[in-house]
């Protein structure tokens, strides 16, 4: 591109004095331009002496029976008197332009032009922070019987003999331990008949960092802590994870949600003559006001044991949005998840679409980056592994466009944009995903 220079005129002091500038007879004075102003007629027809500031040019004198002026001091011009009666009103002449004018060039005073460049983002990838509840009620041993110790297990030393209790939990430990989580906040509680009120959680919230992380390894220790057994408290569970969601504050742009897990209907803290259908209508009331005041969803997961249709009355207008997968077949679509028996392959993907139906894969572009950059010509690519090619990906306007495994769209609702991937392009992100944003300059 052709740089356009600035061209600083360095003007050298000429003197203007003896040069003649426009002098006059009875000037009052003459200020920079070295043409003295017309001077005025006192009582006596004495014209006012002249005074030249800057160029030299005196003004004409005076003569008190009327006579014109003498010569002005320094002046080159001829100033002339006039009569008594109308001293200094005749003007002089003017002199001829001053010569030995030079123009220098300094390059050092050039102004750079306001332009812009392309700019690389460093994008920051959204994590949620989780705040997930289990149902540790004696039925969670079934399918061999309600606490019963067959039903028992721990992670990573025991094989998952199958009871609804060890699919939960080898789901829980193999969705948090995926590579794909690591950034992911955690905080983790079980409810059983553990009252109506709020409890303490088993995991206080921290980050999972990596494959070794203390908070994971927090998680298998509670997770292998208590066998189940009781009763089913549901309103405890919920009133926790509204008390923990509501007090916890996330840094940056992570988001906040709560997650409840049981394989029943609420057996206590039913009130005079309530039913589970109208505890489960009571604790929707608290999760949909929650929402309301704060903006963080709660999810409810159902597994076998447990009636539908009590779920979708707990969790309708709690955050989650309506969808038609992980529905009981009584339900063409719903706002629970239902996992069955809890086999933990479908149990984890329905972890993997409560996370993806918050963020899908999002990265915020930090508006300070953008500057003059043009949204418009965004340049995405999309790393899905360590040592895969990188993906370049076409924008579409937004979700409900997606159509391919290599698109994304932009939310520009918030301070700052962001970029999310498809789902079908989140789908492909494995250990060591990356994305590459690049903004192009405007008009380039």
């Amino acid at each position: 591109m052709k740089k356009t220079k600035t061209f600083t005129l360095a003007l050298l002091t000429v003197a203007l004095a003896a040069a003649g500038c426009g002098t006059t007879v009875g000037s009052d004075s003459d200020s920079d331009s070295g043409t003295g102003g017309q001077g005025t007629d006192t009582d006596s027809g004495t014209g006012g002496s002249g005074t030249d500031t800057d160029s030299g040019t005196g003004g004409g004198g005076s003569d008190t029976d009327g006579l014109g002026g003498g010569a002005g001091a320094d002046g080159s011009g001829d100033g002339s008197g006039a009569t008594s009666s109308a001293g200094g009103s005749q003007s002089g002449t003017g002199g001829t332009l001053p010569t030995g004018i030079e123009f220098e060039y300094d390059p050092s005073l050039d102004l750079e032009p306001e332009t812009c460049a392309d700019v690389q983002i460093d994008s920051e990838e959204i994590f949620l922070d989780i705040f997930m509840i289990l149902d540790r009620s004696g039925s969670m041993t079934q399918p061999f019987g309600d606490n019963d110790s067959n039903g028992y297990c721990d992670v990573i030393d025991d094989p998952n003999n199958g009871s609804r209790w060890c699919n939960a939990i080898n789901a829980i430990y193999g969705f948090f331990s995926d590579a794909s989580t690591v950034g992911t906040g955690l905080s983790y509680g079980e409810f059983s008949n553990t009252g109506c009120d709020p409890f303490g959680m088993a995991v206080d919230f921290g980050v999972i960092e990596d494959g070794t992380s203390t908070q994971l390894d927090s998680l298998v220790g509670a997770l292998n802590d208590d066998d189940p057994d009781g009763g089913t408290a549901t309103q405890g569970a919920v009133e926790t994870l509204i008390e923990e969601t509501s007090t916890h504050t996330p840094t940056g742009t992570r988001r906040t949600i709560g997650v409840l897990i049981t394989d029943g209907n609420p057996t206590q803290c039913l009130g005079q003559g309530g039913t589970a259908e109208t505890e489960s209508t009571q604790l929707n009331g608290f999760l949909v006001d929650h929402y309301e005041a704060t903006g963080i969803p709660t999810f409810i997961i159902g597994m076998t044991g447990a009636t539908m249709s009590n779920l979708e009355l707990m969790a309708v207008g709690a955050g989650a949005e309506p969808h038609a997968d992980y529905c009981d077949p009584s339900h063409t679509s719903c706002s629970y998840y239902t996992v069955g028996d809890g086999n933990p392959d479908a149990f984890m993907a329905a972890l993997d679409s409560i996370r993806s139906s918050v963020l899908g894969c999002e990265y915020v572009v930090p508006a300070s980056q953008v500057g003059l950059a043009d949204l418009d010509t965004l340049d995405v690519h999309f790393t899905p592994a360590t040592g895969e090619t990188a993906i370049g990906l076409t924008r579409v306007a937004d979700e409900a466009a997606c159509a391919g495994p290599s698109e994304f769209y932009v939310d520009i609702s918030g301070a700052d944009p962001i970029v999310k991937l498809c789902p079908a392009t989140c789908d492909l992100r494995d250990e060591g995903a990356s994305i590459d944003i690049q903004l192009l300059c405007e008009g380039s």
